[in-house]
């Protein structure tokens, strides 16, 4: 009896370590928990295509015998810059009488730079974003000149000082045509001709301003401010080139641009004049 009695507290005594240790079942055993898989390799992607930079938009102007923006050509033309300007390339041969006709009339795009056969458009860089020039176009078998400017938006400054004190000026940087009886009727609308620009301000008034002839340094036209700084009055002053037109006076409604987008210096101005028997396209630079 006693045996008995010590062999079953030797078994009790051994369950009862056994399920202590964890030993035994395998149902005591924590789950084993699976590593998880790494991440699956992407897979190479093709390169993407350069974007090229997006081109900048312009501010565009014209000017003829009719008045402002009457090519329907240049009104309807889109993204107009200094490297795509919309001209016209014009062959004029002589007949057998030796007078001068229009052969043919091509639609182009040009480059400021660029110069048309038998100079058909001409247009000159102004800044980095900017042109100015002239173009001939026909109408009914006759030739005429217009004169055009453009440049890039965001540099145009539109809060330039009313009390500015600068000079602009500019060799060749007035181009003009005269219309009127006394240059007869073959040369009207045709002829294309340069001139020296000098502004001076003071305090927001023009001290003085001139329209100068390249060769001569005579003054050909007088420049006053009009309404505003952005307004100047030409006056021409030469009878001997102008006859009858000294009393004519043409308006220029003018932009000042900066020299990038980052500046406010206001460093040159453009646009166009208007009279009634002349009109044309300036430029200036500030010194």
């Amino acid at each position: 009896m006693k045996d008995y009695k010590k062999l079953l507290s030797i078994f009790c005594l051994s369950a009862l370590l056994a399920a202590c240790s964890g030993g035994g079942g395998g149902g005591n055993k924590p789950p084993q928990q699976t590593p998880p898989g790494g991440p699956m390799p992407e897979r190479p992607q093709p390169p993407k295509p350069d974007i090229p930079p997006a081109k900048p938009e312009y501010f565009t102007e014209t000017v003829n015998k009719d008045g402002k923006n009457k090519d329907s050509r240049w009104n309807s033309t889109q993204n107009i810059t200094k490297d795509a300007i919309p001209v016209y390339e014009i062959s004029r041969i002589k007949d057998r009488k030796g007078r001068i006709i229009l052969d043919h009339k091509q639609e182009i795009i040009a480059k400021a730079k660029d110069r048309g056969r038998f100079n058909s458009y001409k247009f000159d860089l102004l800044g980095q974003e900017g042109f100015y020039g002239y173009y001939f176009n026909t109408h009914r078998g006759q030739i005429f000149v217009n004169y055009a400017y453009g440049f890039d938006k965001s540099l145009e400054n539109k809060n330039v000082p009313a009390d500015m004190t600068a000079t602009y000026s500019k060799q060749g940087g007035f181009v003009y045509t005269l219309d009127y009886p006394e240059i007869g009727k073959n040369l009207r609308d045709s002829s294309v001709s340069k001139a020296d620009v000098n502004i001076q301000f003071q305090k927001g008034n023009i001290v003085k301003g001139e329209i100068l002839d390249p060769s001569s340094k005579e003054q050909l036209f007088k420049i006053e401010k009009g309404n505003s700084i952005n307004q100047l009055v030409f006056t021409p002053t030469d009878p001997s080139a102008f006859g009858s037109l000294t009393k004519d006076k043409g308006i220029a409604d003018v932009n000042y641009l900066n020299s990038a987008k980052d500046k406010n210096d206001h460093k040159y101005l453009v646009g166009t004049v208007k009279a009634n028997n002349w009109y044309g396209v300036l430029a200036a630079e500030k010194q």
